[in-house]
């Protein structure tokens, strides 16, 4: 946890100072520059102040750090606006992805292991030459465009991400070219339509559905640092963006949200208990309607064991107190919670890589009502992983 006001430390908990080698005492001495990478510090800066005087930046991003020891520390940050001492401040929640980082560059640097990987994925991935072209798409490119492989071929040969006139007019052009000049680069949600681009490519016989999608791009390049390729991640979020226009303010419309949503949804109790949750849930869980009225009778987030034995519980504790929370990813053992609970009759049980989001719900007039819990299943993000 990091509090920053004018361009300087206010406040850092311990965690920070594993992070960065400096002591909390240290950190409240040293402004950005001294730890935060040089070639991050121009974005880290352009975000800062974006967010102090109302704009509105990305609410989280990576960037790299540099501890006491001059080594280089990659750091996923989620920030929020805060008021300190009577003042605009920064609140940013840390995470060190260090190692998240370090096992990409190896998978990278294997070409077997690389491509392997690309198959594998459930995840849209695009492999692109430093001039934009496509030079290579997996079998989930395929399924998430609805579109055959001898179609894709057409294309691919036509196919130019640098000059494509779509991404140009939302303007997010200069985007793509910062991540063919090396950089990792997120674009902003696109509703993208692939006939407008067919028919500039000259290819009119091809048909491809049009998808919500996020872009994460990044590149790979060889031992002299040179680009030497580009790949694109397409996240579809179709479904999410529909589930976003159905929302609305009323009871019964937020009820329809979270029972339409793909993303497995719990809303607790500031005791601890689940009251509401939503069929993507039950699916999550391998659970029924009745074995989904059991566990919210009977099991309590705040006094999990098996979060405990994870050594995350005092992140949830801190969720129940207000704070945006993102746990650390994590295997969860839903029979070993069945016994903890006394959870009787399921049969089926899941036990899936998950990340919990967890989201304080507060009411008109601040005070806190209710914890979110949106979980994300990582479980085949895993497995390609593995």
């Amino acid at each position: 946890v990091l509090v920053t006001q004018d361009e300087a430390v206010k406040y850092c908990n311990p965690k920070i100072s594993e992070l960065t080698g400096y002591s909390p005492e240290e950190m409240r001495s040293l402004s950005f520059d001294m730890f935060i990478h040089p070639e991050d510090l121009e974005m880290v800066l352009s975000e800062y102040r974006a967010r102090l005087f109302g704009e509105k930046p990305k609410n989280s991003y990576s960037l790299r750090m540099i501890n006491r020891d001059g080594h280089i520390k990659h750091a996923f940050v989620k920030s929020a606006l805060i008021e300190w001492e009577g003042r605009p401040a920064a609140l940013a929640m840390i995470t060190d992805i260090t190692e998240q980082k370090q096992m990409e560059a190896r998978a990278i640097s294997s070409e077997k292991r690389f491509r392997n990987l690309m198959e594998q994925s459930p995840l849209d991935t695009v492999i692109m030459t430093p001039e934009g072209r496509i030079s290579e798409v997996n079998q989930a490119w395929l399924r998430n465009w609805d579109v055959q492989a001898d179609e894709a071929n057409k294309f691919i040969a036509a196919y130019n991400m640098r000059t494509d006139s779509q991404i140009a007019d939302l303007g997010f052009a200069p985007l793509v070219e910062r991540a063919f000049a090396g950089e990792e680069v997120v674009l902003p949600p696109i509703h993208y339509i692939p006939k407008r681009i067919l028919d500039e490519i000259g290819v009119e016989d091809m048909e491809a559905r049009e998808r919500w999608i996020q872009t994460h791009m990044y590149s790979t390049k060889d031992t002299n640092g040179s680009v030497e390729s580009v790949v694109a991640i397409n996240m579809d979020i179709t479904d999410l963006k529909s589930a976003e226009a159905e929302a609305f303010s009323t009871e019964t419309r937020v009820q329809a949200l979270v029972d339409q949503s793909p993303m497995p949804v719990e809303i607790l109790s500031l005791d601890g208990k689940i009251i509401r949750t939503n069929p993507a849930w039950n699916r999550l869980w391998g659970v029924d309607e009745a074995g989904a009225a059991e566990v919210m009778e009977k099991y309590n987030m705040r006094t999990d064991q098996q979060l405990k034995k994870l050594e995350i519980d005092h992140l949830v504790e801190r969720a129940f107190f207000g704070e945006n929370i993102i746990l650390p990813p994590i295997i969860y053992d839903a029979n070993e919670t069945a016994v903890d609970f006394d959870i009787e009759e399921l049969e089926g049980l899941k036990s899936p890589w998950i990340q919990c989001h967890l989201s304080p719900i507060k009411d008109q007039n601040g005070e806190l009502v209710n914890v979110v819990n949106i979980y994300v299943d990582i479980t085949g993000l895993k497995k390609s992983e593995e």
